[in-house]
């Protein structure tokens, strides 16, 4: 795996020298670089923080570079080529699913690793946004710590008093209102096909978060369909 990275970078390495040629030769102004693009992004911002750690979330992988996370989360805070947490979320998950289908298909399909796909992905959105794309820099992304819910804690947490203000579409995770016409088994199914999560545990209590955020929208769709 990290002879595939070290290769990666290469490449992207020559790319980049290639194009940084042809724009001196025909004396075009540089492109802002990616680091540029990066630097802007306020990393103490708490929607920042939390963008960033359920990206990580979803692409860790042991030869997952931190420097791709970290562009992912940047377009999505800066709105690089139109990026929003959504999309971020949809291009990270896209690029498991490439993983998972390189597994299912013995190597006939879709990606050996996920940082091949979601490289891929990010580096067409700031290409899109007119940005020169550089190697990052070598690192390895710490295992995200999976934080320890308490499952009665979660089934028994009172719906919001004010759902419009406390949950948002994306503590649904993608989810609607049709999928509570589910079984909470069926559902979770669901929930570890769509999340990756692991069976057991983990997939229950994010599946009971996530039934949650979906009934306390309806309440607030429901409310807001009743005042007008």
């Amino acid at each position: 795996s990290h002879k595939e990275e070290y290769i990666y970078q290469e490449i992207n390495k020559q790319i980049n020298n290639r194009e940084g040629e042809a724009r001196k030769a025909e004396n075009v102004e540089a492109l802002p670089t990616v680091e540029e693009a990066t630097s802007r992004v306020d990393w103490d911002d708490q929607d920042v923080q939390r963008l960033r750690s359920e990206l990580a979330r979803i692409v860790w992988e042991p030869e997952i570079n931190p420097g791709l996370i970290d562009r992912l989360t940047a377009a999505g805070a800066l709105g690089i080529a139109g990026a929003d947490r959504r999309r971020c979320m949809r291009i990270a998950r896209d690029a498991v699913n490439e993983r998972d289908r390189y597994e299912r298909t013995e190597g006939r399909a879709g990606k050996s690793h996920v940082w091949k796909a979601l490289g891929y992905s990010v580096k067409k959105l700031y290409d899109a946004a007119g940005y020169e794309w550089t190697p990052t820099r070598p690192g390895v992304e710490p295992e995200p710590r999976r934080a320890s819910v308490s499952p009665v804690a979660i089934a028994t947490t009172p719906p919001a008093e004010n759902p419009t203000e406390k949950i948002t579409e994306a503590d649904a995770e993608g989810f609607k209102v049709d999928d509570l016409k589910d079984d909470l088994t069926t559902f979770q199914a669901k929930v570890r096909a769509r999340l990756h999560t692991k069976p057991g545990l983990e997939t229950w209590t994010r599946a009971l978060k996530i039934r949650n955020a979906i009934q306390g929208l309806k309440l607030a769709s429901e409310m807001v369909g009743g005042s007008s």
